[in-house]
Formats: structure tokens, sequence, C-alpha cells
């Protein structure tokens, strides 16, 4: 078994691999709201939005659909800090 950042890293490569564009793709940390705790996930930027690949679900979904509320992303185009959800998130928990 691995950790979700070892999932979500998996899923970037193979997708890439694939052909999808590694700037469209980021390791985001998220805030899972419900669970009072952080999490790992694939975020790509597609036309609709951006989507969220995590190993805790089976569906690919809207990030603004999911409970989750982005702390930082990294990859191949940069990284970034949402500071409202860093905020809200108040760094609380641990990453699972």
């Amino acid at each position: 078994a691995g950790d979700c950042e070892d999932y979500a890293l998996v899923k970037l490569w193979s997708l890439a691999l694939l052909g999808v564009d590694p700037d469209t793709m980021a390791i985001t940390v998220v805030y899972d709201v419900p669970r009072r705790s952080h999490h790992a996930v694939l975020t790509v930027a597609a036309e609709g939005g951006v989507l969220a690949l995590d190993s805790s679900h089976a569906v690919v979904a809207p990030l603004s659909a999911t409970p989750y509320r982005p702390v930082f992303a990294s990859g191949p185009a940069g990284q970034a800090v949402f500071t409202p959800a860093v905020q809200s998130a108040g760094l609380r928990g641990t990453v699972n």
C-alpha cells in the first residue's frame, strides 16, 4: 500500500505517458473539511475546470464538487499556495 502522495505521483506519470500535458497537472495538498485532515490528490486543469483524481474515491470529480479545500499545489508548471484555504484550514490535522 502507498500514501496518497504516491498514488498522485503515479497518476501524474501515467497520464503524462498517455499524452496528457504535464503542465496541466499538479500534486495538490488539500484540506478535507469533514475529516479535518490533509490529503494529497492529483489535479488536472481541463476545459470545464480543475478535476480531482483522488485515491480515496473511484470517481473523477471537479475539485469544486469535493469536500476539499486546496492548500498548495506543485507540478511541472510551478507551485501555488492557496492562502484562504490555509487560513480556513488552520493547518490542523495530518497528511494522509
